[in-house]
């Protein structure tokens, strides 16, 4: 432990990985975790810093986190696991944005409600659109369907959280290519 901090006070990470970290205890998951905020900083600069299409290429990467933080953030919200501010210690740095926090628990099961809240504040809502859109047209093939807040709220709570995780992460993919097609072109 002693080299590897040796070595790696050397860099530009320095310090900031090794915050909360003794000698004694070496903890690999805050040392990640660290990693991920220093790493998530350099990121933000550096989308401040760039102009279109960079800027927009490192903002439609970090979606692909920002998604599996907001699905992790509202399961665990619908399993009770803690408060916003817990839980939130407990997502990928790497998906952080200022209005996860936003997320707060619903009442009963309004499952509906809670993506919702995704769907309006988020700047990863349009996902989670085309993935409700997506479960809202298999269905509309049923003639017996009734398409309202209830059905939203079944099917989400029938869907596990990895199924949808996944779902959403097909999405985004499709879009992240589609965008680097068009805009960055073949050669690049």
């Amino acid at each position: 432990m002693a080299e590897f901090r040796i070595v790696m006070e050397e860099t530009d990470y320095g310090s900031d990985i090794f915050k909360d970290q003794t000698d004694k205890k070496f903890d690999t998951q805050l040392l990640r975790n660290n990693m991920k905020k220093k790493l998530m900083t350099e990121l933000t600069y550096m989308i401040s810093a760039s102009s279109y299409p960079l800027n927009e290429f490192l903002t439609r990467m970090l979606h692909r986190y920002q998604l599996e933080n907001v699905v992790y953030v509202i399961e665990a919200l619908k399993k009770n696991r803690g408060t916003i501010e817990e839980i939130m210690r407990q997502a990928d740095p790497l998906g952080d944005f200022p209005e996860l926090k936003n997320v707060q628990p619903v009442d009963g099961e309004d499952y509906a409600s809670l993506y919702q809240q995704v769907l309006i504040d988020l700047p990863i809502g349009n996902y989670f659109r085309k993935f409700l859109d997506e479960l809202i047209a298999s269905a509309y093939s049923d003639d017996h369907v009734v398409l309202d807040t209830k059905f939203v709220a079944d099917v989400m709570r029938d869907k596990e959280p990895q199924q949808i995780k996944h779902h959403l992460q097909k999405i985004w993919l499709q879009d992240f290519y589609k965008f680097c097609k068009t805009e960055l072109g073949e050669g690049s």
